[in-house]
């Protein structure tokens, strides 16, 4: 039997599934890369704002309380704050020591 001679359809391209592999490779590779690219300084400037708002709040919420002021008081040469009423400096609820933040040993 003498059979017609095959065309060489594989030779003008690539599979689809072979597309599909190649660009979740490069997902994979740009979702590793991308992180380590962009520099953690701008994350670590927006977690401190948010941290610091979320501190004026309390502070608020402790002066609508206890119908007293609460002061905020920031120490740029040190990096740190700090929060106190007229009885003195305000007590963290979570670690129940002085109401300070320090930015250096964050």
């Amino acid at each position: 039997m003498n059979y017609p001679p095959r065309e060489n359809k594989s030779c003008c391209g690539f599979t689809l599934l072979e597309l599909i592999v190649v660009i979740f490779i490069l997902a994979i590779v740009a979702a590793v890369a991308v992180p380590m690219a962009v520099g953690t300084g701008d994350m670590q400037v927006i977690s401190a704002a948010r941290l610091i708002s979320a501190d004026l709040q309390y502070a608020q919420n402790i002066a609508i309380t206890t119908q007293q002021p609460v002061t905020v008081t920031f120490t740029p040469g040190t990096e740190s704050y700090g929060l106190s009423n007229a009885s003195g400096s305000l007590i963290h609820p979570i670690t129940k020591e002085a109401y300070a933040v320090d930015f250096r040993t964050r």
